[in-house]
């Protein structure tokens, strides 16, 4: 109920106005099922981090997070950000549906 009232027409037109003016690390209070994360300016967010205390917003913003044709993230950065340095990278977009057919495979080693 709580995830069909914030996705009414006010509630986006006012996601529209605030949320692309967010840079750096963004922390999201309150989440919810991750409705603001398509309008989040790539060019100006590294990262966002998402708080919500109910379970079931979190079940839906997990259907929003898992696979997706997130291309603009910089895999090499998060590697090296997480310890690892990369020694392959490859990325290809086989046929199919987009969220389902953006690879990415290589190799990379503990640092």
């Amino acid at each position: 109920m709580t995830n069909l009232a914030c996705g009414v027409k006010p509630a986006q037109k006012q996601r529209k106005k605030v949320v692309p003016k967010a840079r750096g690390d963004v922390l999201e209070i309150g989440f919810g099922s991750g409705l603001n994360l398509p309008i989040y300016d790539n060019d100006r967010v590294r990262r966002v981090w998402g708080l919500e205390p109910s379970g079931g917003m979190r079940r839906l913003a997990s259907k929003r997070l898992a696979g997706g044709c997130n291309m603009h993230r910089d895999i090499p950065a998060l590697l090296d950000e997480s310890g690892f340095a990369l020694e392959d990278d490859n990325r290809s977009h086989i046929p199919g549906l987009c969220v389902l057919s953006y690879d990415y495979w290589g190799s990379a080693r503990i640092r």
